[in-house]
């Protein structure tokens, strides 16, 4: 049984040194802990609780920091693909290379002893990295959750030099709170990226006597288009309730685009898809008396 007082400092630190551990305990205690599953090695001399933010401890092992999407990952953000390595940043100028770890080299000031980047900085990482549709699911996520504010984000990003700060800034000016979703996120970067214009995000729209709150719709051509994930819609009563829902939109003059997460596989043909219903559909004529 390991003291209590090194289960305790593993804890809030996540991850020791050798030294650290082996002034509690003897190296044959902590060779059969390891041998046992009680303790887990992220790098060689260094000790963490097993399944305890392993890819913290990696960070603290290797003195760097969690960033870009391990760092989103950690944070909680919204996420279209799990990250396949540790993103780690280190200072400018250290060689070394880790298996399975993509390394970011930075001149700033790193906070070591959080081991792992702030949210606002995450999300400017994510925006210089990532493509353009992800890195908004990662900022939009943060601002939703009212991590960031669209002004401290703007306003940073406006600072940045270098690469990627002309990426981070466009990412910058088109996140938004507004999203409920990741994928409402993505069909919105789908026409951004498309230059489909003319839409109002979260618009709202009396139809049957009820108002409903729309993901996207073309006021001036009375087109809706609602982000459909399958998640969202499986009961029974939520399907018959988004019908009832679509069919007052439709009673009242709205046509509804439904899209679904296959049709964001192909963000061109989405585009395609509704700049074709957009031109088919008039614009509401000005009657004057």
């Amino acid at each position: 049984m390991f003291p209590s007082d090194l289960w305790e400092s593993l804890h809030r630190a996540t991850c020791l040194p050798a030294r650290d551990v082996l002034a509690q305990v003897g190296a044959a205690q902590l060779k059969q802990a390891l041998a046992a599953g009680l303790l887990e090695s992220p790098a060689p001399g260094w000790y963490a609780l097993p399944r305890v933010r392993p890819t913290l401890a990696l960070a603290k092992a290797r003195r760097a920091v969690l960033s870009h999407q391990s760092a989103a990952e950690h944070h909680g953000l919204d996420l279209i693909t799990r990250p396949g390595a540790v993103h780690l940043t280190v200072p400018r100028g250290r060689n070394q290379r880790d298996k399975d770890v993509v390394l970011h080299r930075t001149s700033d000031r790193l906070d070591l002893r959080a081991g792992v980047t702030d949210v606002l900085e995450t999300v400017l990482d994510c925006a210089r990295t990532m493509p353009f549709a992800e890195a908004l699911v990662v900022a939009d996520s943060a601002l939703r959750d009212r991590r960031i504010t669209s002004e401290e984000l703007r306003r940073a990003a406006d600072q940045l030099t270098g690469r990627g700060a002309r990426m981070a800034r466009r990412v910058a000016q088109w996140a938004s709170a507004q999203s409920g979703s990741a994928m409402e996120t993505l069909v919105r970067a789908a026409m951004i990226e498309g230059r489909v214009t003319g839409w109002v995000e979260q618009h709202l729209i009396e139809a049957g006597g009820v108002r409903h709150r729309t993901d996207f719709a073309f006021p001036a051509r009375r087109v809706v288009v609602e982000a459909e994930g399958y998640a969202f819609h499986a009961p029974v009563a939520a399907f018959t309730n988004d019908c009832a829902r679509y069919n007052r939109l439709v009673a009242a003059g709205w046509t509804v685009v439904r899209v679904t997460w296959r049709d964001l596989e192909d963000p061109e043909r989405l585009c395609t898809l509704l700049r074709t219903v957009l031109r088919r559909r008039p614009r509401p004529q000005v009657l004057t008396v």
